[in-house]
């Protein structure tokens, strides 16, 4: 698009926003294209690959009435989308979406992306003078949190300079800029009306197991968690994990529904839009859970904290915020004791939050909208 300022033609940015992955990504992603939107310089694409996706993204531009993006449907090759329908994916790969609009995604000036899928066309000739830029997405202790593959990025923006800091540490700002903007889902996300899910003054514990295996609470303590508190109706349980952990296995997330449907004390929840919108992070009481950034997240109110530890880990940050639970026959009374207990960790979690989450009068999307345009010189 062209248009006139000042007697001079000036050809502005065009910007895409990458949503073509799982939905868990979409919170953190459009009040940061929504304020770059808004940059008279810049025209922003957000483009995306599933019907599911593009509902939930229309949904929430509507939170932001003056945006200008607009919204791109990308198809997967014929190949992918005829034999998906025996894999049973949620949503098509990375790869088959860019063989399919590579044409198209090599026309922009600048790529920004919540993950690093795009690192697979990085050194092709055509994309030499495209911009790639990560945006942030959780801020927990995972070993995917802080890969490699981010520093092959011009532009890494990050949730505060604490982020910054171990970013820089795990050496991943060598050639690439590490930049804070704060949270742009809790901007999303502090938008949004969501209901409480229990009404019966009981407690409310949310158990929200990572799906990195190596550190996952689900494969050797879940179903017994799920066994407990079937058993115990002294608190709710909603048990809610990491939207990765079950995608593509949604018969075995039905039959555990089944399996549990007794218990009218127990929400099980594998895909709803709830896993993402802190619904159940705002309204339950005590968390457990061992390595997500979801544990961060629910610290936006310091509440009691229970972290799980099946395989002997060590040097989890998150860990210092609540008692560790290293055998699961220790679970009941570290759950009992979660309120006396949180005094000695609230301070803590307070510091820690402020650390990993930046929070000043501008929204992180607008920050990030500055910061993409200093780098961009425009």
């Amino acid at each position: 698009m062209i248009y006139r300022k000042e007697f001079f033609v000036v050809k502005k940015l065009k910007l895409a926003f990458f949503l073509i992955s799982h939905k868990a990504h979409i919170h953190h992603v459009i009040p940061i294209a929504c304020a770059a939107s808004m940059v008279e310089d810049f025209d922003v694409d957000i483009l995306t690959s599933t019907e599911e996706n593009k509902d939930i993204i229309q949904s929430l531009l509507k939170y932001y009435p003056n945006h200008r993006c607009n919204l791109i449907f990308l198809k997967p090759t014929k190949f992918y989308s005829f034999t998906r329908q025996f894999k049973f994916k949620l949503y098509p790969t990375y790869s088959s979406v860019i063989k399919k609009n590579y044409e198209k995604i090599v026309t922009y000036d600048v790529l920004l992306t919540p993950q690093w899928h795009l690192n697979r066309i990085m050194n092709r000739n055509e994309t030499n003078n495209i911009k790639f830029i990560l945006l942030t997405h959780g801020s927990g202790d995972s070993p995917v949190s802080y890969s490699t593959k981010m520093k092959d990025y011009d532009l890494n923006l990050l949730g505060s300079e604490e982020i910054v800091r171990l970013a820089a540490e795990h050496g991943l700002g060598q050639k690439s800029i590490l930049k804070s903007i704060g949270y742009a889902k809790l901007e999303m996300v502090s938008k949004i009306k969501t209901a409480k899910v229990f009404e019966n003054g009981r407690p409310t514990i949310f158990f929200n197991p990572s799906y990195v295996k190596d550190f996952s609470s689900w494969y050797d303590w879940g179903t017994y968690i799920l066994d407990y508190f079937s058993q115990n109706n002294k608190f709710n349980l909603i048990f809610a994990p990491h939207i990765k952990l079950f995608q593509n296995k949604s018969q075995y997330a039905k039959s555990l529904k089944r399996k549990y449907s007794f218990a009218k004390n127990i929400i099980i929840d594998v895909g709803s839009d709830a896993l993402i919108d802190m619904t159940y992070t705002k309204f339950a009481d005590i968390y457990i859970g061992d390595i997500s950034s979801q544990g961060y997240e629910f610290l936006y109110k310091p509440r009691p904290c229970v972290f799980l530890n099946p395989y002997g880990n060590k040097d989890v940050k998150m860990w210092e915020l609540g008692d560790v639970v290293c055998d699961i026959r220790d679970l009941e009374s570290a759950i009992n004791d979660a309120f006396v207990n949180h005094s000695k960790y609230k301070k803590k979690q307070e510091e820690e939050f402020a650390k990993r989450f930046s929070i000043t009068d501008v929204p992180p999307g607008e920050r990030a909208a500055q910061a993409i345009k200093e780098f961009l010189n425009v």
